[in-house]
């Protein structure tokens, strides 16, 4: 049994998930595999495009590899940061340059630095009339251009790097545990299935997901930002190819 744990933007959906592909899929599990998606992504966020795709697979990896999910949603495995202060963090972001926040707990929601940022409808919530959490999955941002972002992943972790994770993901940031990242989820998923290491395939296209890239037996996509490519053992077209190369 071989488990294949693909990234979604730019990835698996690069080119659409077309009838080809979904035979590709479908193939690899009737052979006794295992895939499934392995992103950013909340794990509601991550459950609704799942279903919205009718992509056929076996677990779900949300928050960067804070948490392993099954396609029904049943939850497997759940990181949580206790450690960093959610309205002081947020706060420190803001002074950053972020214009907003989203954070991921047992709710949803987006903090907004209003002076940046019109609070224009009910999901914009400012830091200080934002609900009380003790702890989060993930809190995510979004800045202007590459070069910001990388700036600011470069503040997060001089100032909390100790406690926390930030993955840069083109523009945007997700802020995850210390420790976290979609390597571990993917390990965390070997184990449920007691799958050896060396029978995990992993594939990717941006920065987060450098870990699993350098963990495992690893593809990145033609389309993929350069690290990626010069860190992955192979380069491939699409997901269909890479799953036609393996079987």
């Amino acid at each position: 049994m071989k488990i294949l744990g693909s990234d979604f933007d730019g990835t698996l959906n690069f080119g659409g998930i077309d009838e080809e592909k979904r035979r590709a899929l479908a193939l690899w599990r009737k052979k006794g595999n295992k895939f499934g998606i392995v992103s950013g992504r909340g794990h509601h966020s991550l459950i609704e495009m799942y279903r919205k795709n009718n992509i056929e697979c076996d677990f779900l990896v949300a928050y960067n590899g804070g948490m392993i999910i099954t396609p029904e949603g049943e939850i497997l495995y759940g990181e949580k940061c206790f450690t960093v202060e959610q309205k002081p963090f947020i706060e420190k972001l803001f002074s950053y340059g972020c214009t907003f926040a989203h954070v991921c707990s047992d709710v949803y929601f987006r903090a907004v630095n209003s002076s940046k940022e019109p609070m224009d409808d009910e999901y914009h919530l400012s830091d200080e009339n934002a609900p009380f959490m003790d702890f989060f999955y993930q809190i995510s941002v979004q800045l202007e251009n590459k070069d910001e972002a990388f700036r600011v992943v470069k503040l997060i972790e001089k100032d909390f790097g100790d406690k926390l994770t930030p993955l840069q993901n083109g523009i945007c940031i997700d802020i995850v545990p210390k420790g976290i990242n979609k390597a571990i989820g993917l390990l965390k998923v070997a184990e449920i299935y007691s799958c050896e290491k060396t029978n995990i395939i992993s594939v990717g296209d941006d920065i987060n997901d450098l870990a699993m890239i350098e963990a495992f037996n690893s593809y990145a996509m033609e389309n993929g930002v350069d690290i990626i490519k010069k860190t992955a053992k192979h380069i491939t077209k699409s997901v269909t190819e890479l799953i036609y190369k393996e079987l």
